[in-house]
């Protein structure tokens, strides 16, 4: 969602997804912990990162990077776009992939009660036909528009990669099935005690974001039990 006001950039991430790293460019400074503070629950969403610009006047951006066809991550986004709305009433737009133009559906307000509109809406949003923002724009008053963003040309190249990465999937799956009976062979020949034992603890089922998840504190105590400078690995801190 783009909110065109004053300075700065957040990154929100929704609470049940996994996001990529966004770097900072040379036209941003990275803001402290303590800039990253909003007044939205993380029980809704979370914030990732948040730079400010240098630019005189530059517009903020919120960022927001929700998982597609999830009911409770879309309910979660609709909940997050009340939020930024309530405490920015300049933002009049929000931006969105997958579409072209003006994709608004405020115009359903006129029919129903907003119980049956929100009856309605939310058994679209669970079998994957609304979008959060699309949920607000329907069931609420709050005055904003829905623009889609999107090049359809790349859209339409990204489905058919996508098509192709599924009909792949059972030939991939299988090629990792092997490689993952050959790493659980190898670990005892390569790995040394302590990362054996660090292995046995997060669990060995392959459930990398499990093991990681569940397992970083443990890692981080082998790593200075076993010396290894941690340098020059910055994101482990």
């Amino acid at each position: 969602m783009v909110a065109m006001l004053t300075a700065g950039a957040m990154i929100l991430q929704g609470p049940a997804m996994a996001a990529p790293r966004v770097h900072a460019s040379a036209a941003t400074a990275v803001l402290d912990a303590a800039a990253l503070e909003t007044d939205i629950p993380r029980s809704l969403a979370l914030v990732e990162d948040r730079y400010q610009s240098t630019a005189p006047g530059a517009p903020k951006i919120y960022l927001i990077q929700d998982a597609h066809s999830n009911p409770s991550g879309q309910l979660n986004l609709s909940l997050t776009l009340e939020r930024l709305l309530e405490s920015h009433p300049g933002i009049r737009t929000v931006f969105v992939e997958g579409g072209r133009g003006e994709n608004s559906v405020s115009f359903v307000r006129q029919y129903g009660t907003a119980e049956q509109r929100r009856r309605e809406a939310l058994n679209f949003l669970n079998k994957g036909g609304l979008h959060g923002e699309e949920f607000l724009n329907m069931t609420s008053d709050r005055d904003f528009v829905i623009r889609g963003v999107e090049d359809l040309t790349l859209y339409a190249e990204a489905l058919e990669l996508y098509g192709d990465v599924v009909r792949r999937r059972p030939e991939a799956e299988s090629v990792l099935a092997r490689i993952r009976v050959a790493v659980s062979a190898l670990r005892p020949d390569v790995l040394n005690t302590a990362l054996l034992d660090w292995v046995r603890i997060c669990g060995e089922n392959g459930e990398e974001e499990g093991m990681w998840m569940h397992g970083l504190d443990s890692l981080m105590r082998t790593a200075r039990k076993e010396r290894i400078a941690l340098k020059d690995y910055p994101h482990l801190r």
